[in-house]
């Protein structure tokens, strides 16, 4: 799998679902889980003791600030997201989103965006995406 053909899509402010995969050149989305530590006192054989807590999963998306940047944009999509309190739809699909292939959807709500200009570099933009509940992995 080469991913030269993943797809993202992410909900504007509205609510409509944009296709920003032209401008983006990265995309993961990592799960994390909590782990508890549950060690008493005076434990058996001096070790610790974990349990499992809840998970967590982030969609980081980057790529580049283009010239037109408009409404349809990564750059125009993501930074309106800023201090919204309602979740964004997302789905990505790591090999494209051709029929049958996999796709992972849900909510999302904007942590952080950050856009970087350099004299010698095309503008960039990076953006962290908090998910919130369950990730569905399912295809197109």
């Amino acid at each position: 799998m080469h991913g030269k053909i993943t797809y993202i899509k992410l909900d504007d402010l509205a609510g409509t679902a944009r296709d920003i995969s032209p401008d983006c050149s990265s995309v993961s989305l990592g799960q994390s889980q909590d782990v508890a530590d549950s060690t008493g006192f005076s434990p058996l054989g001096g070790s610790h003791s974990s349990e499992i807590g809840l998970n967590a999963h982030t969609l980081e998306v980057s790529g580049f600030v283009t010239t037109t940047t408009s409404a349809t944009s990564a750059a125009g999509v993501i930074p309106p997201l800023r201090n919204n309190s309602a979740t964004s739809s997302f789905e990505y699909g790591p090999d494209g989103n051709a029929s049958g292939k996999l796709k992972k959807s849900g909510e999302c709500l904007l942590a952080s965006y950050s856009e970087e200009y350099s004299t010698d570099a095309i503008p960039t933009f990076s953006a962290s995406l908090q998910v919130t509940g369950a990730v569905t992995i399912g295809t197109f």
